[in-house]
């Protein structure tokens, strides 16, 4: 029961991140919409960097448990590594939506 919730919450984080990308992708010129576009992505790095721990804790064996919580842990160096690798070639190619597309 607790690993649903926590599944449903992860997922409803991942939809916040989505409408929130969409949101700023959409209107970029209406400071409003990019501005909630950006809380929303906020809402779930938040969730994010709460339900990962949780939900690898609940999920992996006693045995398992450290291997799932570095695992967890890695996705925010983890992203910034790939986003500074992308943006000299997002910015090449395109402008800064690109970028955002590419974390959609």
């Amino acid at each position: 029961m607790k690993s649903r919730f926590l599944a449903f919450l992860a997922a409803l984080a991942c939809a916040a991140a989505a409408l929130g990308n969409l949101l700023a992708l959409l209107a970029p010129s209406l400071g409003w919409a990019v501005l909630l576009g950006r809380g929303l992505e906020g809402l779930y790095f938040a969730l994010g960097a709460i339900l990962g721990p949780a939900i690898a804790s609940a999920s992996a064996t006693d045995r398992h448990r450290p291997l799932a919580l570095g695992i967890s842990a890695a996705w925010v160096p983890i992203g910034q590594i790939v986003a500074g690798l992308a943006a000299p070639l997002a910015l090449a190619y395109g402008d800064w939506r690109l970028l955002w597309i590419m974390g959609l």
